[in-house]
């Protein structure tokens, strides 16, 4: 059995001038912990506060920047985009990185 981790939140304290850090020893700390993968959400706009995630003023991260970043504090967790927004891809810039997987929702592709 492979596990995986998913970031539904860069809401940390300390605020904005701290995700760096935390995304940092978050992967790290999963790549220590065994864990095969961790992913990020791709989300044009953040998710509404009712779900406990997020809200308009929480911070959302562009999804492949953040893989780009994750692949640089990491050397062997899996990184992907849970759902991608596929009118969008064109436009991304993404690491060649090997652990960087294209990945899409069967829901989505």
């Amino acid at each position: 059995m492979r596990l995986g981790l998913q970031l539904p939140s860069f809401t940390y304290p300390g605020g904005t001038p701290e995700i760096r850090a935390r995304l940092t020893d978050i992967s790290q700390a999963a790549e220590s912990a065994g864990l095969d993968s961790l992913w990020v959400m791709d989300h044009l706009f953040q998710l509404p506060e009712d779900t406990g995630l997020g809200g308009p003023e929480e911070p959302m991260l562009e999804a492949y920047a953040t893989l780009g970043f994750l692949a640089g504090a990491t050397s062997r967790l899996r990184l992907g985009a849970l759902v991608g927004c596929a009118p969008s891809f064109a436009s991304r810039r993404c690491s060649s990185r090997p652990q960087l997987r294209w990945t899409c929702s069967p829901a989505v592709a």
